[in-house]
């Protein structure tokens, strides 16, 4: 860990004996996560800088992403490439519920999707002070194309797969990349990527929250409102219900296959995307 412009660093640790995929801090930035190969998250005290826990035995491959929960101050929430959500104690070093999308689970998706598993490559919760139904949701980036969003309880998930044309302006500040609006039959009918997502944020200039972003190796940024409803389901009785499907705003096709995406909370709305080039691209929203 650095602070500010000193090149050294303040503090180093050296828990994690594979590869580590992603570190997260709490909102009282006194503990750190480092999930990695072997499917261990490592969970660091700041304050003490000493390894508080190893949280192991539930992951049978890669731990590829940990959030922690934005409300329950011992609990995180891990992902990884054996298609597994776990919502864990790390106090006491133990899963409290596991959502298992793996043997048998595969669903299809657009051009072929259906040999590509759903392993969880990323996950996020929106940062910063939300209120509502919007501080009790966990975005999924999933390796069978699909976005999920979740409830941090893991009691329910649902893919968004709607399409519609975006409802606001957005433009690209790069001149190699040209705004799509999803007009392919196959993105009309579930807007998902056509390969696996590698990254998934909340918008952080969306002050409710509600705008996902998502990138993924098939070259393709997409935004989207998760709260759209529509009334396309019906209960027992017959009658229509709301369904939270989704909104698809943006479908942006991007140059390189996206490994990384940050938004910054300032009036100026740009989207930051690291691709496998040397370069980072600037989107903004206006």
């Amino acid at each position: 860990m650095r602070s500010g412009s000193v090149g050294e660093a303040t503090m180093k640790f050296n828990y994690n004996s594979e590869e580590i995929n992603q570190v997260a801090v709490n909102q009282k930035a006194n503990y750190l996560a480092a999930a990695d190969d072997s499917g261990d998250i490592k969970v660091i005290d700041l304050e003490k800088c000493r390894l508080q826990r190893t949280l192991r035995g539930v992951h049978t491959n890669i731990c590829s992403s940990v959030q922690f929960h934005p409300h329950r101050p011992w609990e995180l929430i891990s992902g990884g490439l054996d298609s597994k959500i776990v919502k864990w104690d790390f106090n006491k070093g133990r899963p409290l519920k596991i959502l298992d999308q793996g043997v048998g689970a595969a669903q299809p998706g657009p051009c072929g999707q259906l040999f590509n598993p759903p392993f969880v490559h990323a996950l996020a919760i929106p940062e910063g002070k939300v209120s509502g139904k919007t501080s009790r949701v966990l975005a999924v980036a999933r390796g069978n194309g699909a976005v999920e969003i979740c409830d941090v309880t893991l009691e329910k998930c649902h893919t968004l797969r709607s399409c519609n044309y975006p409802s606001q302006d957005l433009r690209n500040l790069g001149e190699s990349t040209q705004l799509e609006i999803c007009h392919r039959e196959e993105d009309a009918m579930e807007g998902m990527h056509l390969s696996a997502v590698s990254t998934i944020t909340f918008a952080r200039f969306n002050g409710s929250k509600t705008y996902v972003i998502s990138g993924g190796n098939d070259k393709c940024i997409k935004l989207w409102n998760w709260c759209n409803e529509s009334k396309i389901s019906t209960n027992p009785e017959g009658s229509s219900i709301n369904s939270p499907i989704g909104q698809l705003l943006l479908n942006v096709p991007h140059t390189r296959k996206v490994n990384w995406i940050c938004t910054a909370a300032r009036s100026s709305e740009h989207i930051f995307v690291a691709d496998t080039s040397k370069s980072l691209t600037v989107l903004t929203v206006t």
